[in-house]
C-alpha cells in the first residue's frame, strides 16, 4: 500500500504537507520538534490492525509551506483545521515529543476532537522552569547548529548522536542526522521559541479521553520519571517504559512502538471516526 501525499490548506497563508494511507478508524501522528512526518512512517507502515493514517508535516517543516508558528496554539488551530478539512470529526492521534505536547495543547481545549491519545517522550511543560533568559539562551544554543540557514552533515551527525543513546547504530544516527538537515531554520527556531514556556501542568484534567504513554528508559530528554509523572496526573490508562531505548522510539524500535500502537488502535478505533480521506482542501 502506497503512501498519497498532499498538501491540504489550513489557513490562507498555510498548507500542511500530509502523507495518508489505508481505511479504518482515522490515526493522526504527529513529529516532533527535529523531525518530520517520515519518522512515524517505518510505525504506520507496520500496523497489524486497519487504520487510516495520516502524518503531518507541521508548519515550518518539511514540505509544508507557510510562516512559522507565532504562538503555540498555532500548531493546535492547524491540527483542528485538518480534521475539519479531511471530514474527521473525531480522531485517534499519537504525538512524539513537540507532537505529544501539541495533542496536549489542542486536547485541554477541544476534548471532543479526540477519541483517545497515545503519547510518546512528552511532557506537559516545556522548559517553564528556567528564566525568560535562560530560555533565550537554551534557544539561541539550539539555533548555533545551522550555519548560513542550513545545517551541515557533520554537525547534523553529532547532535544525533547527542540524541541517541549510547552506542545506537551508525545507521540510524545517519538516518536522524538527514530529518536535522532537513529542518529549516525559520520553521525550527519559531517553534522552539513558541514552546519554551509552554505549561499545561494545571490544565491536564480536562484530558478525559483514554491516554496511553510512552517512553525510553535511557531518554534524557523525556525521561521516565516525566513520563510517569504525566501518566499519575491524567490518570493514563496505560504506560510502557522500553529498557535500552532513548527518546525516539519510533525510530529506534519500530517493530515494538507499531505493536503498541497497534493495540492502541484495537481499543479505541471505535472512539474515532471511520475515513478513507477521500475528500480534502487541497491547497
Amino acid at each position: 500500500m502506497t503512501w498519497t501525499r498532499r498538501p491540504i490548506a489550513v489557513s490562507d497563508r498555510t498548507a500542511l504537507n500530509v502523507e495518508i494511507r489505508g481505511a479504518g478508524p482515522a490515526v493522526v501522528f504527529l513529529h516532533g520538534i527535529g523531525g518530520r512526518a517520515r519518522q512515524w512512517r517505518g510505525v504506520a507502515e507496520r500496523l497489524s490492525v486497519p487504520a487510516c493514517t495520516i502524518l503531518w508535516d507541521a508548519r515550518g517543516y518539511g514540505d509544508s509551506t507557510g510562516p512559522g508558528a507565532s504562538a503555540f496554539s498555532d500548531f493546535a488551530d492547524d491540527l483542528f483545521a485538518l480534521l475539519d478539512s479531511l471530514d474527521v470529526e473525531r480522531a485517534l492521534c499519537v504525538g512524539h515529543s513537540m507532537g505529544g505536547r501539541i495533542l496536549i495543547e489542542a486536547a485541554v481545549r477541544r476534548p471532543d476532537r479526540f477519541g483517545a491519545l497515545f503519547l510518546s517522550g512528552a511532557p506537559a511543560t516545556y522548559l517553564s522552569h528556567l528564566t525568560s533568559g535562560q530560555r533565550d539562551d537554551y534557544v539561541a544554543k539550539r539555533l548555533a547548529m545551522f550555519d548560513r540557514g542550513a545545517v551541515a552533515a557533520s554537525k547534523a551527525l553529532q547532535v544525533a548522536r547527542e540524541v541517541l543513546p549510547e552506542g545506537a547504530p551508525e545507521k540510524l544516527a545517519s538516518v536522524l542526522a538527514e530529518d536535522f538537515m532537513a529542518l529549516r531554520h525559520d520553521g525550527y527556531g519559531a517553534a522552539l521559541s513558541v514552546s519554551a514556556g509552554w505549561d499545561r501542568s494545571k490544565d491536564l484534567g480536562a484530558l478525559d479521553m483514554p491516554c496511553e504513554l510512552l517512553g525510553g528508559a535511557l531518554d534524557r530528554i523525556c525521561p521516565p520519571s516525566s513520563v510517569r509523572e504525566l501518566a499519575e496526573a491524567i490518570g493514563a490508562e496505560k504506560v510502557t517504559v522500553i529498557e535500552g531505548l532513548g527518546h525516539m522510539a519510533q525510530l529506534e524500535a519500530p517493530d515494538e512502538v507499531a505493536a503498541l500502537v497497534s493495540d492502541f488502535i484495537a481499543r479505541n478505533g471505535h472512539l474515532a471516526s471511520f475515513s478513507r480521506v477521500a475528500k480534502a482542501n487541497v491547497a
